[in-house]
């Protein structure tokens, strides 16, 4: 009887073993963007794409994914997936002699979008299940130590000589990290800092780590000069800040913390301080293009200048998309034709550079309502957990709510779509009478 038991949990070890294994695959091919790495080396884009599907595959097969595990959020992102897809091909070849649409650019959509589902359906059920089992710490902690890795890969780039090695035809000055996109560079030290906040609150991390990690997440935004990310990056801290004091209100007002208020005002000035001996001097000792970028931002934000200018030509490009959409607004115009140059008068060789118009302008308002309900559901993550988690949820939300205003590549980045699963799967609440004995063995 011993011995059998031991069978059993040796069994089962071993299975958690292979599970965490693919995993860490997984990972690394998304977060870690081994598979454009591979592209990068060897010029052919094919080799990390059959270990992304069998990694997510393997993950899906060694989980006991039950019932009660598909909730609505699973079940409407799957819808928002399937109609995309059906209006977005429907629309396209209906209206193929009138507009954008070809059948290359539709199964290069078809391809981006059935990745992301099955990487995030995949991150989805590993998380819901680690959560019901107790057992999501391990997994977490791997994605926020891999995201610190590609950070401070993008920080460090010219030391380690990435850029000379993965992208010699790139001559701009921003950072490009493991992505070899500054615009995606930025995001992920913005998403690197919201599981830092996360790491805080488990206690994986002490108070000056903390510190210490959220300025090398916003020297990353600031060396990736994207514009959307220093904006994204400035409004999660202030988010963090505003909930260090507002989320200790009871119902007798707002509480004296100490520990709270210290760390609320030891920011501040660790913030103030920056400014003044850091950020001034790394102003003033950048390249004029570098600098232009900033100022922009400043014009944006504090002027209020939104033009072809200040948002490099996306204020005209989202003016043509709003006229488009205006015109069929239930139809679209086809999959993967707001993704390229063709469609805006304003600039012909740019997309749309905005998701929520992309999913409006390419398959039709319902699906561009679910994409709207999926941003939603997210920022609300706070009052539907209230406490730490939900607030972490409710920054990832900010995140990519203000991402998708300045890109509509959502869906195509396999690393948002994965944290999607991530953070969804925290979105479902505890099911009454579900129990924690779904143990892989």
């Amino acid at each position: 009887m011993f011995s059998a038991e031991l069978i059993i949990h040796k069994s089962g070890f071993q299975r958690k073993g292979v599970l965490f294994t693919f995993f860490l695959l997984l990972s690394s091919l998304v977060f870690a963007n081994l598979n454009g790495i591979l592209e990068s080396l060897t010029g052919r884009g094919e080799l990390g794409s059959p270990l992304i599907l069998l990694s997510a595959l393997s993950i899906l097969y060694l989980i006991p994914v039950k019932k009660a595990y598909v909730r609505s959020f699973f079940l409407v992102f799957s819808l928002l997936t399937g109609l995309y897809l059906l209006f977005g091909w429907a629309s396209g070849i209906w209206y193929m002699d009138e507009g954008n649409f070809t059948m290359g650019d539709a199964k290069l959509g078809t391809r981006q979008l059935m990745t992301s589902y099955i990487i995030f359906s995949a991150y989805y059920f590993l998380f819901v299940w680690a959560k019901r089992t107790g057992e999501s710490d391990i997994f977490l902690k791997t994605l926020f130590y891999l995201f610190l890795i590609v950070l401070l890969a993008g920080i460090l780039e010219d030391y380690l000589g990435l850029r000379k090695v993965l992208y010699q035809r790139y001559t701009n000055t921003r950072n490009l990290g493991f992505f070899g996109n500054p615009n995606e560079t930025g995001m992920q030290a913005n998403l690197a800092f919201v599981l830092v906040v996360w790491a805080y609150y488990k206690k994986y991390i002490r108070p000056w780590t903390f510190i210490i990690l959220m300025g090398l997440c916003t020297y990353g935004v600031l060396s990736s000069f994207s514009r959307t990310a220093i904006v994204t990056n400035a409004i999660l801290i202030l988010f963090f800040l505003g909930y260090l004091i507002f989320g200790s209100v009871g119902l007798s007002g707002l509480r004296y913390q100490p520990k709270r208020w210290f760390f609320f005002f030891l920011i501040i000035g660790i913030v103030v301080s920056s400014f003044q001996f850091v950020a001034i001097p790394f102003y003033n000792n950048l390249k004029p293009n570098q600098r232009k970028r900033i100022d922009a931002v400043g014009n944006v934000i504090f002027k209020r200048q939104f033009n072809n200018k200040t948002t490099a030509l996306r204020a005209g490009i989202f003016d043509d998309a709003v006229k488009l959409i205006k015109k069929r607004p239930l139809r679209g115009y086809g999959l993967h034709t707001f993704s390229k140059g063709g469609m805006f008068p304003t600039s012909p060789s740019h997309g749309v550079h905005n998701m929520y118009l992309k999913v409006m302008g390419e398959a039709g308002i319902i699906p561009g309502l679910l994409y709207l309900w999926l941003i939603f559901v997210f920022l609300a993550g706070f009052f539907r957990s209230p406490g730490p988690s939900g607030m972490v949820i409710s920054m990832f939300g900010l995140c990519i709510a203000l991402y998708s205003f300045a890109s509509h590549g959502v869906f195509a980045q396999k690393f948002i779509a994965g944290l999607i699963g991530v953070f969804g799967a925290f979105l479902v609440r505890p099911h009454n009478g579900a129990n924690n004995s779904t143990n892989i063995s």
